[in-house]
C-alpha cells in the first residue's frame, strides 16, 4: 500500500530516487518482519523501484512497466485506485504509526504490547443493507421475534434490552463465489454468531440442513 501511494503520487521512479529510498528504509524500519530473506536486498531500493514498475503495468494494462505482475499487486490496485484519498491516509497513518508497532516478542514471553494500529487487507463483497433489514422485518412479522435459524436463540431473550433486534444475516449462496448477483430474501438465514461462524470456518460451508443436524446430534460431529 506504501508503494502504491508513492506511485499515484509520484509515478515511476528509479531506484536511485530520493523518494524510493525513502521508501526503502520506511519498509525496513517497519518491525514486523520476523524473517529476512536476505538481508542485503530485503526491501531494498532497487525492489522498491520494481514494485513501482508492477504497479506501473497495472494501470497501463501491461503496455508498460514489468511484464511479471502479482495477483496481489492488482488486487490492491483494484482496491484502491478508485480511493486514492483513502490509500494515502492509510499510508499516512502507517507512516505515523511506525514508533508505536511494537517489536515481535520473542517465543515464551508471557506478556505483549497491544493496541498499536495494524492494517490487514480485506476483500469485501458490497451488500445491501436494505435487504437485511426486510428480511429481519419478514421475519419479525411472521414470528415475533429474531431467533437464529439453526439453534433457535433469541438475543433479546438471552441477552435484554442489549440484544433486541440483534441477529446476523448469512447468504446460503456465498458472495465470494457467485460474484455480483442478484440475492432474494429466500437467500438469506438469520443466524446468531457463533453458528454464522461455524458455517464459514471451515470449506466446503456448511449447508442449514447440515448445521442443524449437526446441533441436533443427528450427524457426526467433525
Amino acid at each position: 500500500m506504501l508503494a502504491m501511494d508513492l506511485y499515484v503520487r509520484h509515478g515511476l521512479l528509479n531506484r536511485t530516487d530520493p523518494l524510493v529510498v525513502e521508501l526503502s528504509e520506511v519498509l525496513n524500519a517497519l518491525p514486523i518482519h520476523a524473517v529476512r530473506p536476505d538481508q542485503a536486498t530485503f526491501r531494498n531500493p532497487n525492489g522498491v523501484a520494481m514494485k513501482l514498475a508492477n504497479f506501473q503495468a497495472v494501470d497501463t494494462s501491461g503496455a508498460a512497466g514489468l511484464t511479471s505482475i502479482s495477483q496481489r499487486d492488482a488486487e490492491i490496485w483494484e482496491d484502491f485506485s478508485a480511493r486514492r484519498e483513502m490509500l494515502a491516509d492509510i499510508a499516512r497513518e502507517i507512516r505515523t504509526g511506525i514508533g508505536t508497532i511494537p517489536e515481535q516478542a520473542e517465543e515464551g514471553e508471557d506478556e505483549a504490547m497491544e493496541g498499536a494500529v495494524v492494517y490487514r487487507r480485506h476483500r469485501h463483497r458490497e451488500r445491501d443493507p436494505k435487504l437485511v433489514k426486510r428480511k429481519k422485518r419478514a421475519i419479525l412479522d411472521a414470528t415475533g421475534s429474531l431467533r437464529c435459524e439453526a439453534c433457535g436463540i433469541d438475543f433479546e431473550e438471552t441477552y435484554g434490552p442489549r440484544g433486541a433486534g440483534f441477529i446476523e444475516c448469512h447468504h446460503t449462496v456465498p458472495l465470494a463465489t457467485s460474484g455480483v448477483t442478484k440475492t432474494r430474501i429466500k437467500d438469506l438465514v438469520l443466524l446468531c454468531s457463533n453458528c454464522h461462524r461455524m458455517v464459514h470456518v471451515r470449506k466446503p460451508m456448511l449447508d442449514m440442513a447440515t448445521l442443524r443436524a449437526i446441533i441436533a446430534g443427528e450427524v457426526e460431529r467433525s
